[in-house]
């Protein structure tokens, strides 16, 4: 029997997350995870279909486990700069 992975790679996030978007009503906020993609994935998350991106909310703290840290931590002028370089306007 095939135990599935216990992480995924960049290429499966970014196709879930074109996937969930293009699923999900319009005012339902699509956003992926600097912490759990690595903030250069999330932010060519925006190109795939997220609405934004972010990381090191609470929900995501409930997400980790010994077995799974956070990829990355972004101030908040990174993540602004970022939203630019991908040709978002951020909040």
């Amino acid at each position: 029997m095939l135990v599935p992975p216990a992480t995924t790679d960049g290429v499966r996030d970014i196709e879930v997350l074109a996937f969930t978007r293009s699923k999900m009503p319009e005012q339902v906020c699509v956003r992926a995870s600097w912490a759990a993609l690595g903030f250069k994935l999330a932010q060519s998350s925006l190109a795939f279909g997220a609405d934004g991106y972010g990381g090191w909310g609470l929900e995501e703290l409930l997400t980790y486990t010994s077995r799974c840290r956070p990829a990355d931590r972004v101030d908040a002028e990174q993540a602004r700069a970022g939203a630019v370089e991908a040709g978002m306007e951020p909040e």
